[in-house]
């Protein structure tokens, strides 16, 4: 659990852990801070959602509330537009987070905090903190990035302190731009959070493809990677976690497939596994980090965050990368030239 000792410090509290429910990335990252906090104190999570259910599943024994839905639709492939579109349901539910926290406080007891960037779980009731990689937000019109950004650090600067998931060196942080804490009044960088580690393991897997991301963009994403497998070797084992409950259109030339996989086993599949494609999600990036695994990054096109993560990380060598409309062509060549 690199990085967490920040948190060490915290015994005999009562705790509320709060992450996002936009994808599970928030939520499995706050996966090895629920695992560490829970041997002092006395933990409630909240969320909604996906999240909310995963996390359920995860952490059975501690109790659990639900939150305000942030409601992001995805009708369209730009996300900015999404967003947009989406404003007033993010702002009725910030206002509804930032109402319902005091009663929370009160009724559980509540004297700390954790929010996973629910930027309406600030409070002057108790301490409050925001697990936050994303203070300054990427778009290709600067004006826009500056807007964003500017908003972003606004809510951030209302917690009484904001806990950075990167390394603080500037030349090593896997972020890079976005995690700058230049704006913010108080904050700590805490280092990677991965709720994966290393154990040994048989490299018998070859190639694992790891799918992730709201429909129907998960679902095309899945249509593609079946193509590319069909390019593979035969001799290859190749694995995919679906990473949804919908029904399986193809298994054909998998040696392994999974829909969902807990912590545990997502665990156990990634250290077996020689190389690992997936989108560039931050927690994703964490994971594959902590793991040592190489692997080969496919941001979900139009989402800015995960575009500037992938450029980033090519750039730098960490990572191999390939957009998704030339993956077809170019994925096969760079699994066979890495295996």
């Amino acid at each position: 659990m690199n990085g967490l000792s920040q948190l060490r410090s915290y015994v005999g509290r009562r705790i509320l852990v709060a992450p996002l429910n936009w994808g599970l990335g928030h939520a499995t990252r706050c996966v090895p801070i629920i695992q560490l906090l829970s041997a002092n104190n006395d933990l409630i999570i909240g969320s909604d959602g996906a999240a909310l259910a995963w996390l359920r599943k995860e952490f059975p024994d501690i109790p659990y509330i639900k939150l305000p839905s942030y409601g992001i639709r995805y009708g369209s492939q730009q996300m900015w537009i999404n967003i947009l579109r989406s404003s007033p349901r993010l702002v009725q539910a910030i206002h509804e987070e930032s109402s319902m926290i005091s009663q929370v406080v009160a009724a559980y007891h509540i004297d700390l905090v954790i929010s996973d960037h629910r930027l309406g779980l600030s409070t002057d009731l108790c301490e409050s903190v925001v697990v936050a990689h994303q203070i300054h937000i990427p778009h290709r019109n600067n004006v826009l990035a500056s807007m964003a950004s500017v908003t972003n650090r606004n809510f951030l600067n209302r917690f009484d302190h904001v806990l950075i998931p990167d390394r603080e060196e500037e030349n090593h942080r896997i972020a890079g731009k976005l995690s700058e804490s230049k704006g913010l009044v108080s904050s700590t960088y805490i280092g990677p959070l991965s709720r994966c580690n290393i154990v040994p393991a048989d490299l018998d897997v070859d190639v694992s493809f790891v799918l992730s991301g709201p429909e129907p963009s998960r679902q095309g994403f899945e249509d593609l990677c079946h193509k590319v497998i069909q390019s593979l070797p035969a001799s290859y084992s190749v694995a995919m976690v679906r990473g949804s409950s919908l029904p399986n259109k193809s298994s054909q030339g998998l040696s392994y497939c999974h829909d969902l996989m807990n912590t545990e086993e997502i665990n156990h599949l990634l250290n077996r596994s020689k190389l690992v494609v997936s989108r560039s999600g931050y927690s994703t990036i964490m994971d594959l980090l902590a793991l040592q695994k190489q692997a080969i990054l496919i941001p979900t096109p139009n989402q800015p965050e995960q575009e500037y993560l992938a450029a980033h990380l090519g750039e730098k060598g960490v990572y191999s990368t390939t957009t998704e409309n030339r993956m077809v062509e170019e994925l096969p060549v760079l699994i066979k030239s890495l295996l």
